[in-house]
């Protein structure tokens, strides 16, 4: 099996949180199935849950990563501009 760079890893972990939050947004939780999810990434199960446990965890760290985004604009510009 070739070995991939870690730049690779993460390049590929972004375009399924980039593709799962797309997912989400438009079906919300319940409604971003599996099949959804693989459908709007292009990727295999397989593949999207090799970089994430499950489904909870990939919808777990979208929120985490709005969260942690939205603290940062809210202590750079103020709680109006968050």
């Amino acid at each position: 099996m070739p070995k991939v760079s870690d730049a690779h890893k993460e390049r590929r972990r972004e375009e399924i949180l980039a593709a799962a939050q797309r997912c989400f947004a438009r079906y919300g939780y319940e409604g971003a199935t599996v099949a959804r999810l693989e459908a709007e990434s292009g990727l295999s199960r397989g593949a999207i849950f090799n970089y994430f446990e499950n489904k909870e965890t990939l919808f777990a760290t979208l929120a985490i990563r709005t969260a942690e985004r939205l603290t940062g604009i809210w202590l750079e510009r103020g709680l109006r501009a968050a």
